[in-house]
């Protein structure tokens, strides 16, 4: 690849070299980047930039479950929306830290003031609704 306005001599454009080899994956090229490229190339790069998108957000999607917002275990099936004084906002947590949170106990107790419940995320996928 070379800027516009430079010489034709070794221009490669990103389309010939993804028909050439259809089994790699495309180049993604950053926005900044493109900007260097001919109109032909720009177009093809940000249709690889957009498929690459597509790609991550399949992948995320193909799990279907969350991690803990507190200790970071991946995979749960089960998690527990709450917010309390040690964090701003609502959270996702596991089982282990939801105890931990709330003193085990829907509402909190004396020892966890702040505690708010906020309903149960689960996992669904194959369930029928």
């Amino acid at each position: 690849m070379t800027a516009v306005g430079s010489e034709n001599l070794g221009e490669v454009h990103l389309d010939e070299a993804v028909e050439d080899a259809s089994s790699v994956k495309p180049e993604v090229i950053s926005k900044k980047d493109e900007r260097l490229l001919s109109e032909e190339d720009r177009k093809l790069a940000r249709k690889n930039r957009k498929l690459a998108a597509k790609e991550q957000k399949q992948a995320k999607r193909q799990s279907g479950r969350k991690s803990c917002e507190r200790c970071e275990k991946q995979e749960c099936e089960v998690l527990i929306r709450c917010s309390c004084k040690e964090w701003q906002g609502w959270r996702l947590v596991c089982g282990k830290c939801w105890k931990d949170v709330s003193g085990g106990v829907p509402d909190g107790d004396l020892d966890h003031p702040d505690y708010r419940y906020g309903g149960l995320w689960r996992y669904r996928k194959g369930e029928s609704a």
